[in-house]
């Protein structure tokens, strides 16, 4: 996710979401928006869910967990990550 930002600066933690390796080398690889469009996720609502819970553990489990079930469904339509589960990608 651009924000204002050139290479090789950080973004505001805001719009941060965290990626196994695996994941960050194919959104890297591929592009951010082609990486995202395939997952159908959002990543500024889901960073942004993530930043105002920041304090609350079990609402931002909630918000990873629901992220996650859109990868699923996106599997399901044919986006398929290059690796393994419990291959750099961990799933609570």
């Amino acid at each position: 996710m651009r924000t204002g930002t050139g290479v090789g600066v950080k973004p505001a933690d805001r719009y941060t979401v965290p990626l196994c390796t695996a994941c960050h080398a194919r959104q890297h690889r591929i592009g951010e928006l082609s990486f995202w469009s395939a997952l159908r996720i959002d990543p500024v609502n889901v960073a942004l869910r993530l930043w105002t819970v920041s304090a609350d553990v079990k609402a931002g489990e909630r918000t990873v967990f629901r992220a996650r079930q859109q990868i699923d469904l996106a599997k399901v339509h044919g986006y398929e990550p290059e690796h393994t589960e419990g291959k750099g990608h961990s799933r609570s």
